[in-house]
């Protein structure tokens, strides 16, 4: 499943990111996560990414990088095994194609489409 959070030009970032968090939290407690499968969450920066994965891993009570984590360039904060919220950039889930074409480890891929660049949506797709 691919969902998609359209942010306009005058929505704020933070009370933005704190309301989808609030999805990833009903994925997770309806079993999309189950089974060895995460929940991908992108982000288009990287300190976008690695912020909202440090508060969404406060608010589910777990360190960051077990539970909840980030990949981003040159860093991976998860763990393959434990992690089932997982917030990267959008350059990060293109690499992740190249390895996995059809991105078979993830059941729900939450895509954050920003009105400055609305190309990324039609590379993705």
């Amino acid at each position: 499943m691919i969902t998609l959070d359209h942010e306009g030009e005058s929505s704020c970032f933070f009370k933005k990111a704190c309301a989808v968090g609030e999805d990833r939290f009903r994925f997770l407690e309806s079993g999309w996560a189950a089974g060895g499968n995460v929940i991908a969450c992108t982000q288009p920066r990287r300190i976008a990414a690695t912020s909202v994965a440090s508060r969404v891993a406060a608010e589910v009570g777990t360190i960051l990088g077990d539970e909840v984590g980030y990949i981003i360039r040159f860093e991976d904060v998860s763990n393959k095994d434990r992690t089932r919220i997982l917030y990267m950039t959008d350059g990060m889930l293109f690499r992740e194609t190249l390895i996995d074409p059809l991105l078979s480890r993830y059941s729900v891929i939450m895509v954050r489409v920003f009105v400055h660049n609305p190309l990324i949506l039609t590379y993705m797709i």
